[in-house]
């Protein structure tokens, strides 16, 4: 894989296009348009700058690698960020097959967005016979599936070391329409991990993640006004053309194409989805009141769900990434906020349901 990034520093928030040749041979002419955490280090304003250019399959060793900006020619400096590792070309192994599909990865953690996917992440990782994605939100099921399969394992799992269980986590499987079949394709079998959190302390929490990073113009009222326009539009990446456009314009920050804040924790509506494929017994549903009160009881079950030992479990360390600024509070409306407990209601109750759960303390959010 050779990644790095690369902008025009006269027009950094314009993505450029890139012409990547590995050994003088053509391998792809892509965009810049994914997060980089280095390229914001280095001046970029959102950090979607990143690129990728998989390795053509004929290449067993890199020898030389040329990249260049398509518009004028020029080549980016290795200082950029340019990467090229010939450990990431493997062939695929027999042990990620199966007769109908694939075998591995044998878990997905499947979200949903902002309820604690990257503690239970932190903490499953520490298992040493566990493999998951490196990084954590792997693009292939969402974005980059005419790939292949060889690619998702080179991309994501390059450091597989024959575990066998493997986990791949990304939180928006859970909200996108046109993830479960895809998942259902490739791996029947496999396990589905979706952790829930309150959908009203999600929606602000979404939107506190934008907004403080200036990446939102709108208060929480008009955005969550917005959304619902979108909503009422019928604009909720079901159809071909949606979903195009969405992977196209995709990216490892989460940055969609539009706001998803209302939607999003439409908890019922996303696992009944699945469950249009999946028997019931294949998915694990947390919630992340439990995450945070006993970490490593939640840990242990999952362990069992996934068929791996729970004792290591034991030495775990159990810190909470990504915790909540109390500050966004104050910059939510309780009028805004009480809509939406209300607006919540009915799915509140269809999840309940369907989980064997009581969720009437979703009624009070912020306050336990």
């Amino acid at each position: 894989m050779i990644t790095g990034w690369a902008y025009d520093i006269r027009r950094p928030e314009q993505p450029v296009f890139l012409r990547c040749r590995v050994n003088e041979m053509e391998a792809r002419i892509d965009v810049a348009d994914r997060y980089r955490r280095d390229s914001v280090i280095h001046g970029h304003p959102t950090g979607l700058a990143g690129f990728e250019f998989p390795v053509p399959d004929e290449i067993e060793a890199i020898e030389s690698i040329s990249v260049r900006f398509l518009e004028n020619g020029s080549a980016i400096p290795l200082r950029s960020g340019v990467l090229g590792d010939e450990q990431t070309n493997r062939a695929l192994p027999c042990e990620w097959r199966s007769d109908n599909g694939f075998r591995l990865p044998s878990a997905f953690l499947i979200g949903g967005s902002k309820c604690g996917t990257s503690s239970l992440y932190t903490h499953l990782e520490q298992h040493p016979d566990l493999c998951v994605s490196k990084p954590k939100e792997p693009m292939y099921f969402e974005a980059e599936f005419d790939r292949g399969a060889a690619y998702y394992f080179n991309r994501y799992f390059s450091h597989w070391r024959g575990q066998r269980v493997v986990v791949d986590a990304r939180v928006g499987h859970l909200y996108l329409p046109y993830i479960p079949k895809r998942l259902f394709e490739y791996n029947r079998d496999a396990r589905l991990l979706v952790l829930l959190r309150n959908p009203a302390e999600r929606a602000v929490s979404s939107w506190w993640h934008w907004y403080s990073r200036g990446l939102e113009s709108l208060s929480f009222k008009e955005a969550v006004a917005a959304d619902l326009e979108r909503i009422r539009a019928g604009y909720r990446l079901a159809r071909p053309k949606e979903q195009a456009l969405h992977e196209r314009t995709s990216s490892e920050s989460g940055r969609g194409m539009f706001r998803t804040y209302v939607d999003a924790g439409y908890y019922h509506e996303q696992l009944c989805r699945y469950l249009e494929f999946f028997p019931r017994e294949q998915l694990r549903v947390m919630l992340l009141d439990d995450l945070a009160r006993d970490p490593q009881s939640v840990v242990m079950e999952t362990l069992d769900f996934l068929g791996a030992r729970r004792d290591p479990a034991a030495h775990f360390l159990y810190p909470v990434i990504n915790r909540s600024d109390p500050d966004m509070q104050n910059h939510v409306d309780a009028a805004t906020l009480s809509w939406l407990v209300e607006h919540y209601r009915p799915h509140n109750e269809k999840l309940g349901q369907l989980i064997g759960r009581s969720l009437r303390g979703w009624e009070r959010p912020f306050e336990s």
